[in-house]
C-alpha cells in the first residue's frame, strides 16, 4: 500500500514539476522582465531562463555544431546547462521517493542501521546539490 502511494507521488511531483520549470518559472520570469523594464513598445530580450522547455529543446543552436569561444557555442553551452539544471529539478522528487521506498523495505523498530533512512535522505539530497553546483 505504502508503495503504490509512493509511486504514485513520484510520478505526480515529477509531472508538476516538469510543468513548473519548464513553462511556469519561464513565464513568470518574463512577465517579471516585461513589468520591470515597463516595456511597451518593444519587448526585451529573452534570455535562456525566459524560454520554455519547448523553446530549449527546438532551439537551432543546439542542432549544429559552432567554433569553440563563438557567441552561438556559449548559446549552446548556456542551453544546455539550463536543460540539465531543469531536468534534476524534475529528477528529485523522484529520488526523495525512491529513498522512501527503500526505508519502507527495512524492518520496524530499529532505530539504528548501517542505512538509516534519514541518514541515507540527508546524503542522497547532499550529493544531488554537490552534482547540481559543481562546475558552476
Amino acid at each position: 500500500m505504502q508503495r503504490a502511494a509512493a509511486i504514485k507521488t513520484a510520478a505526480w511531483s515529477a509531472i508538476v514539476m516538469l510543468l513548473i520549470v519548464g513553462w511556469v518559472v519561464p513565464g513568470a520570469n518574463q512577465a517579471w522582465n516585461y513589468w520591470f523594464t515597463r516595456a511597451t513598445v518593444q519587448a526585451p530580450v529573452r534570455d535562456v531562463r525566459d524560454l520554455a522547455l519547448t523553446d530549449l529543446v527546438r532551439d537551432p543552436a543546439r542542432s549544429s555544431p559552432h567554433p569553440a569561444g563563438s557567441a552561438e557555442a556559449e548559446r549552446a553551452s548556456r542551453i544546455s546547462r539550463d536543460l540539465n539544471n531543469r531536468l534534476s529539478l524534475v529528477a528529485l522528487p523522484v529520488v526523495l521517493m525512491w529513498r522512501r521506498w527503500r526505508a519502507t523495505g527495512l524492518p520496524q523498530g530499529r532505530w539504528f542501521s548501517a542505512r538509516h533512512p534519514a541518514i541515507a535522505t540527508l546524503v542522497v539530497f547532499a550529493a544531488y546539490l554537490s552534482v547540481r553546483f559543481v562546475g558552476r
